[in-house]
């Protein structure tokens, strides 16, 4: 008898364990299926977020960037540079938030243009990662100081260099040295 149940318990054996295996199939699709979906859907909730945030700042900063051009479609048109080239910076300094925006409309407020806002905006950020600041901290520093001494967006990486330098040379903070100027 032993052998007899046995042996019907080895010819079951099979088809219990291929149910199994069809069920942790299913189980697997599933889990694929419902991954791919839900990683589409915030893939698209992400893209969707990324145009508002563009639109909203392009309009802040046509709005504050004067010397983006004449007339407000030229504003809005240099406005676009700065926000694109703003999401840019972003992706190559690792920044998430907005305070490489704000550090964009400290210097449009300053009267930069396009190109000379992301000049200075790029120096901040840089001056950020070196001091531990955030980007509009470290603009709002900067600014001041480009303001001070009457120096150009071609010269604020100059600034960040030096202050660098004299916080690894000496026992000087660069929140120090800046308070200072």
């Amino acid at each position: 008898q032993d052998a007899a149940r046995q042996r019907i318990a080895s010819a079951a054996a099979p088809g219990v364990l291929g149910e199994i295996g069809k069920d942790i199939g299913k189980v697997a699709m599933w889990t694929a299926a419902t991954t791919a979906i839900f990683g589409t859907i915030h893939a698209i909730k992400t893209a969707v977020q990324t145009y508002a945030e563009f639109e909203t700042v392009t309009m802040q900063l046509a709005r504050t960037g004067t010397h983006f051009g004449t007339g407000m479609a030229a504003q809005i048109s240099g406005a676009k540079e700065v926000s694109s080239g703003l999401m840019d910076l972003k992706v190559q300094y690792g920044e998430t938030g907005d305070a490489a925006f704000k550090a964009a409309m400290q210097f449009a407020r300053m009267g930069q243009d396009q190109g000379q806002v992301l000049t200075s905006t790029k120096a901040a950020m840089t001056m950020a990662v070196l001091t531990g600041e955030s980007s509009d901290e470290a603009a709002k520093h900067l600014a001041a100081t480009m303001g001070h001494f009457r120096l150009s967006a071609d010269q604020a990486m100059g600034v960040v260099e030096q202050l660098n330098y004299l916080q690894n040379t000496t026992r000087t903070s660069a929140d120090q040295l800046l308070q200072a100027v």
